[in-house]
C-alpha cells in the first residue's frame, strides 16, 4: 500500500507521490491560424477558462511534449508564447495545466548595459551567477524593456541564455537569427504578432543548468540604459 503524507496547510492525508496533473483541453473547432494562435469553440465560463491568460499548456503529436503559455484570449481565438505549433490540426494532444506549473524570474540591469556584445550581463553586470535548482522546466517567454534606449539609429537585442557553468551558453529565444528582439520603452514578448519564439533544442532548463541574459547586438551608440527582463517557465 502506498503511504501517505501530508502537505502542510490540509489536514487530510493524500498518496504519495502528490502531483498536479495535465487535463486535456477541448478541441472542438479547433483551426490554425498562425505559429502561436489558433481558435477553438467558444464555450462561455469553459474555454475562457482553460485559455485564460497565464494558462499552460502542451501538445504532441507523436513527438515529445511541446510547451507554451497562454497570452491572450478572445471569443475563441487562443494566443501563446512558447514553442511555434506547425499544424495544430495534426496534434494527438492539446492540454491544460495548473497555473502552479508556471514560475518567472525577473533580472534588473542599472546602468549601461549594452556597450558592446554579451552574453553574460548577470554574471559580468551584477556578479552573479544564476542556477537553476528546480525540476525541469521551459523557458516560453522572454520580456524585456529599457528605461533609456540607444541614442543612435538602432537598439540593443536581448535574449536569454542555457548552460551548464562553465560550459558554452546556448540561445532560447529564436528572435532575429538568435540575437534576440530589440530592447525599446515598451514591454517586448517573444511571440507577440510578427516575432519568434523559443528554440525546441534549447528552451529545457534542468536542475543545475545556469541562466543568463544578453546579446550579441549592442545598438548604435552603445549607450541604452537600464534594462529589465522577465523570463516565464513551465514546469513538465
Amino acid at each position: 500500500m502506498a503511504s501517505d503524507c501530508v502537505i502542510e496547510g490540509r489536514n487530510e492525508p493524500l498518496e504519495a507521490p502528490y502531483q498536479v496533473e495535465w487535463g486535456e483541453a477541448p478541441r472542438g473547432g479547433l483551426t490554425y491560424i498562425g505559429q502561436y494562435q489558433f481558435s477553438v469553440n467558444h464555450i462561455a465560463g469553459v474555454t475562457d477558462v482553460i485559455f485564460q491568460v497565464g494558462r499552460p499548456l502542451r501538445w504532441t503529436d507523436g513527438t515529445p511534449w511541446y510547451y507554451g503559455i497562454v497570452t491572450a484570449y478572445s471569443a475563441g481565438t487562443v494566443y501563446i508564447s512558447g514553442i511555434a505549433i506547425v499544424n495544430i490540426n495534426s496534434l494527438d494532444f492539446l492540454e491544460f495545466g495548473p497555473m502552479s506549473k508556471v514560475t518567472m524570474m525577473t533580472f534588473s540591469i542599472n546602468g549601461q548595459y549594452a556597450d558592446g556584445a554579451d552574453q553574460q550581463l548577470i554574471f559580468n553586470n551584477l556578479n552573479t551567477l544564476v542556477r537553476w535548482s528546480m525540476g525541469t522546466a521551459y523557458c516560453v517567454q522572454i520580456l524585456h524593456i529599457g528605461i533609456y534606449p540607444d541614442t543612435g539609429a538602432s537598439q540593443p537585442r536581448i535574449n536569454a541564455y542555457r548552460s551548464v557553468y562553465p560550459g558554452a551558453q546556448v540561445p532560447i529565444g529564436l528572435g532575429n537569427l538568435s540575437e534576440g528582439l530589440d530592447v525599446v520603452q515598451t514591454w517586448t514578448s517573444t511571440c507577440s504578432i510578427g516575432s519568434s519564439g523559443m528554440n525546441p533544442s534549447n528552451y529545457m532548463i534542468s536542475n543545475g543548468d545556469r541562466i543568463d541574459i544578453g546579446g550579441n547586438a549592442q545598438g548604435a551608440n552603445d549607450d541604452a540604459r537600464d534594462l529589465t527582463v522577465v523570463l516565464v517557465f513551465v514546469y513538465e
